[in-house]
């Protein structure tokens, strides 16, 4: 058994207990590249409760500088929506290259969820920083229609 897959099977024990104040110190434990690599082993129910412990609000900060990339991804896609909203705030105030990096490498679906779990003005933030590719659309069926029946009858 590799070193890698003993780690994966302590922290996993670990986030089964559900003690927020071991499992931060657990991942504190393991650098940014390992923990990347355990994190496709872990179930939803295990990234969830790692999401929980380390963008609790005393670990949020360290959280987002620590952490790859890739990695808060991941955990962003598991978080619970008061998790979320708390890392959006904070993606916020980090630096702008990051806060769209992070925003940019979940998929568009989750991006817009994630979105729309942020208070007004932290989604107008977040929403201007992307670039406008990777922006949400707006779906406006009724002017669509009001549109073509206005070409229609013109």
């Amino acid at each position: 058994m590799t070193t890698l897959v003993t780690r994966a099977r302590l922290l996993s024990t670990v986030l089964r207990t559900g003690d927020v104040r071991r499992i931060r110190r657990i991942s504190t434990r393991f650098d940014t590249r390992e923990l990347a690599n355990v994190l496709p082993v872990l179930d939803h129910l295990e990234l969830r409760r790692l999401a929980s412990a380390l963008f609790d609000e005393e670990a949020v900060s360290e959280s987002l500088t620590s952490l790859e990339i890739d990695s808060l991804a991941r955990l962003m896609l598991a978080a619970n929506p008061s998790d979320l909203e708390r890392v959006l705030i904070a993606l916020m105030a980090c630096e702008e290259s990051r806060c769209v990096s992070v925003l940019l490498a979940l998929p568009r679906k989750a991006r817009n969820l994630a979105l729309e779990h942020a208070a007004g003005e932290v989604r107008a933030r977040l929403i201007r920083a992307l670039p406008r590719r990777a922006r949400p659309k707006t779906d406006d069926k009724s002017l669509v229609t009001v549109l073509r029946l206005g070409r229609l009858f013109a």
